[in-house]
């Protein structure tokens, strides 16, 4: 490991572990959305700072992520060491707020930097890293989705139009329990939303040369973007949109909006007229310079949105009209509480998506008298809680029960004792971080309101300004205790103990404060015993209107599921996930290579051949060959499956058959098809599938497939190959094998193999079994475990376990877990030392095959190491000379490798690879080599 590699892991785990001491939780949401096998552009809204993407860095741990940052903060010298070292990437600004009016660049200066960004971002993309971007181009602490800037758009079609690979662009929502995650132990949610393709359409429009239709391509993107962002976030209205859906509704002509400035003693004057029909709303605002004249137009077109969205829906006169979006979304976000019974626990999740439908009714309802009413009653509920001091959970907390007094003083007792056990166990710790803590908690506070609050009230990097003092100040802290505690002992030993004394207690006073929840009962009692009264006046209050909004929500729920929620949540989240898992189910199906369905509609035909040697372990063992044949081809490949594998890849079967070469696929006894009789009958254990302690036993089959290849006299009209042919005369018949089903056809092909070794005309290996990939005291023990007296039936490695291989290869082909097991299977003594049998012949070239040979490999390989395998492979060939710079119409060996990177990747089973481009690859070679030593086989 570099040096640098190591000093960005040391400063990860630094970052995760202030964002996990900081925030009490971080909920993830939508890990399905995450692209499989390719970086992304992950692009979110902007609540927090530099919080952001150290959430998503702690959120998303085994992600390589690389942020996009305004240049400014690499000026500030804290940040900018954190930034560098995490490989963040400059962005120019038009304007940056962050730097003095005599350090703004130059508009040169911006586009080299951004030219540079634009590359720089091209090349993490394509080794695999995901971008971090921020559309918005500011944070900011608001219920609402800024204007988008159009660089991430750019960013993501400028790399296609290049060739590059269709990055997909992830809407990721941040919803902070508290308004910017400014409170210390407060909540987050990471919502991921689902991706953003790159589609053909946009890419065309983008590359035609047109300037206006790539400044289309940019903008389209950019609207599918925020409208994705919406989704996943907590947002104020947009009035924009309400209002085109409004007119929409009404059949009215859609709004049209006019923005003009006018200069006039050094104020711009900037007005939005909004004309819908014959209806004008007009607003005007004065600002000293034309950048913030054209966010003032922006935010001009949205109140008059606002203006006109209420005016026409008969709303002007509600209270409503009157508050701020602020005071809007809070006061549903109350009512949403209201609305959820008190002892039912929501998760973050569930929090928003709820918040999200009780924002978009309220909106739709706003000339609604019910509505009106609901909302006046909530704003003075909340009203006369804050003349109280109190808020609606202490109220909640009393809406059982028929004493609100002695319900508390029950409630306080309970959690006395709880705190009485917590107390013993940490109360030294805690209490010594909270007093040793104090200066640093109480300088994070003030440098957090003092310089991370703006002058308007925004709060979007006050957590920042937190999170970098507490750091600085437990910098200067720490080794200053340390110090101080080695000079009063009068011993440098005593440093160390100190430093780790200092961070055991702190943690333990950030994340177990055992004091805050007595604390705050105490509190709130004494709120209870000095305004009884006034405190069961509001419980009354709370539940009529807690009645009140429930039946509002149940009469204009926006989905059947919904309606009556309130009554047993649990069910209805269980049904609601359901539905979110069998929409997850079917974007995983619409996205599969292969499903079910394909290996129905191939129509392979499947024939038993019957076996009669005695290594049969049940009376009923048979191999199964499944088969394709197209009239007119000459040719005929035998496949033969790997461990644990059989033939399910019918997204090569056309190119094949359309190659001239029929497909038969033989599964060996006890291997895929060949693990259930004829009747269906389960003839071997699950975990015993595919395992042999002699691959010779594999011959009784294989000589019955090429006896019956042999044959043309009709198909057999049973179930087995007893009697008939294959209805064919094929001229040449080559044998196809992955894994360790190389080993069984290279033992098969050799000189002193098969009876009919002879037929076989060619050979494709796939990623041949012909090394083991382990350490070199494992590779010892598989090779001796039957030389030391380990039976043949021994497992040296127990089954069981989900397979990781085999699980990744199901995202992308679903097979039946009948064919390709995803759990891994037993591995005994005899089968390592079958496999150790015919790779010792291999080493020692006893296993010449005197034939036209294709071996694929590939450096992305799970399981095997393909150096080694290339290199024994050469023990193939006639002078065992390796066959990598062999052209492909050599008759002995010929190697090829498949290429793989982290956006294209291939993998062990290189027709099986998650990248189309991959098997693709590999199909080429395939159809290359059979041209040139079968010519004849396109027709």
């Amino acid at each position: 490991m570099s040096a640098s590699n190591a000093v960005r892991g040391g400063v990860k785990r630094v970052i995760r572990t202030a964002m996990r001491v900081y925030f009490d939780k971080i909920e993830v949401r939508g890990w399905r959305n995450l692209p499989k096998n390719t970086a992304s552009i992950l692009a979110g809204n902007h609540p927090s700072g530099l919080i952001d993407p150290m959430v998503l860095m702690t959120a998303l741990p085994k992600l390589e992520l690389s942020s996009v940052a305004k240049q400014s903060l690499f000026h500030t010298p804290i940040v900018s060491f954190f930034l560098k070292t995490m490989r963040a990437v400059p962005v120019a600004k038009a304007h940056d707020p962050g730097l003095p009016a005599d350090k703004q660049p130059t508009q040169a200066e911006r586009k080299a930097t951004n030219a540079a960004m634009f590359q720089t971002v091209a090349d993490r993309l394509a080794q695999g890293v995901n971008i971090v971007i921020f559309p918005e181009g500011t944070c900011h602490s608001t219920y609402e989705i800024k204007e988008l800037k159009s660089g991430t758009a750019r960013m993501a079609l400028g790399i296609a139009a290049d060739g590059g690979t269709r990055v997909p662009i992830v809407p990721i929502g941040l919803s902070y329990s508290r308004m910017s995650g400014h409170e210390f132990r407060s909540n987050v949610l990471v919502d991921i939303g689902r991706p953003i393709e790159i589609t053909d359409d946009l890419v065309a429009l983008y590359t035609s040369g047109d300037p206006n239709d790539a400044h289309e391509a940019v903008n389209e993107l950019t609207t599918r973007l925020e409208r994705h962002l919406r989704h996943v976030t907590i947002n104020s209205p947009n009035w924009a949109d309400q209002l085109d859906w409004l007119v929409a509704q009404r059949g009215l002509p859609p709004p049209v909006y006019r923005v003009n400035t006018e200069a006039r003693d050094n104020l711009i004057s900037t007005h939005c007229v909004l004309r819908v029909g014959d209806t004008e709303f007009t607003r005007r605002t004065k600002v000293t310079s034309a950048g913030e004249a054209d966010n003032a137009g922006r935010k001009l077109k949205q109140e008059a949105a606002r203006v006109g969205y209420f005016t026409l829906s008969g709303a002007a006169d509600s209270e409503a009209f009157h508050d701020s979006d602020w005071t809007l979304v809070d006061t549903i976000r109350l009512a949403r509480r209201l609305y959820k019974p008190t002892d039912t626990e929501l998760s973050l999740a569930q929090y928003a998506a709820l918040t999200r439908s009780f924002v978009n009714v309220s909106i739709q309802r706003l000339n609604d008298p019910a509505f009106q009413k609901l909302y006046r009653e909530i704003k003075e509920y909340d009203a006369e809680m804050r003349t109280l001091g109190i808020s609606d959970q202490y109220v909640a907390m009393h809406a059982v029960g028929t004493d609100p007094l002695n319900e508390r003083l029950h409630q306080m007792r309970s959690m006395a004792r709880r705190d009485l056990l917590k107390t013993a166990v940490m109360a030294p710790l805690s209490v010594f971080g909270t007093i040793t803590h104090a200066p640093v908690a109480a300088l994070a506070v003030l440098v957090g309101r003092y310089t991370g609050v703006e002058a308007d009230g925004d709060k979007s990097v006050e957590a920042t300004m937190r999170v970098i003092s507490g750091f600085v100040s437990v910098v200067v802290l720490y080794p200053a205790a340390a110090f101080a505690s080695a000079w009063l002992a009068d011993s440098a030993l005593v440093a160390i103990p100190s430093m780790g004394l200092l961070a055991m207690s702190g943690y333990a006073a950030a994340t177990r404060p055992i004091w805050k929840d007595s604390l705050q009962s105490i509190v709130g009692s004494l709120k209870i015993l000095t305004n009884r009264d006034n405190v069961d006046r509001l419980r009354v209050r709370r539940g009529r209107l807690q009645a009140e909004i429930r039946v509002f929500a149940d009469t204009h729920a926006p989905s059947p599921e919904l309606r009556g929620w309130w009554q047993d949540p649990e069910a209805h989240d269980a049904s609601i996930k359901e539905h979110l898992r069998q929409d997850e189910h079917r974007l995983w199906r619409e996205s599969l290579v292969v499903t079910p369905e394909s290996l129905t509609e191939a129509a392979l035909m499947s024939h038993y051949i019957p076996l009669r040697s005695e290594t049969k372990r049940h009376p009923k063992e048979s191999a199964v060959l499944t088969s394709k044949q197209w009239p007119g081809n000459k040719n005929a490949l035998v496949w033969l499956p790997g461990r644990n594998d059989s033939f399910f890849h019918v997204h090569v079967l056309d190119r094949i058959l359309a190659a001239g070469f029929d497909v038969h696929a033989l599964d060996l006894r006890r291997c895929g098809r060949a693990q259930f009789s004829v009747d269906g009958e389960r003839v071997v254990d699950e975990m015993l599938a595919h395992d042999s302690y002699d691959f010779h036993e594999y011959f009784e089959e294989m000589d019955a497939t090429l006896k019956w290849l042999k044959n043309p006299t009709d198909l057999p009209d049973s179930k087995f190959l007893v009697h008939g042919g294959c209805g064919k005369v094929y001229e040449n018949i080559v044998m196809y094998s992955h894994s360790t089903g190389g080993l069984v056809a290279a033992l098969y092909g050799a000189d002193r193999g098969g009876a009919w070794r002879g037929a076989v005309d060619g050979f494709i290996f796939n990623s041949p079994f012909w090394a083991w990939n382990v350490a070199m005291y494992q590779r010892v023990i598989i090779e001796n475990a039957s030389n030391v007296g380990c039976p043949s039936d021994y497992a040296l490695v127990k089954g069981g376990n989900p397979s990781e291989y085999s699980l990744k290869m199901h995202e992308t082909y679903g097979f039946s877990p009948e064919l390709k097991n995803l759990k891994e299977l037993d591995v005994t003594a005899g089968w390592c030392r079958a496999v150790t049998d015919v790779q010792t012949m291999l080493q020692n070239q006893e296993l010449k095959l005197e034939r036209p040979t294709l071996v694929l490999t590939t450096q992305a390989d799970e399981v095997l190491d393909a150096d080694d395998v290339n290199m024994a492979g050469a023990n193939l060939s006639k002078d065992g000379r390796r066959g990598r710079k062999s052209p492909i119409w050599s008759a002995d060996l010929v190697q090829r490798e498949i290429g793989s990177d982290l956006a294209e990747q291939s993998a062990h089973d290189v027709l099986a690879a998650p990248s189309a481009k991959r098997v693709d690859e590999a199909m080429t070679h395939i159809e290359k080599w059979m041209a040139a030593h079968f010519s004849d086989f396109y027709h």
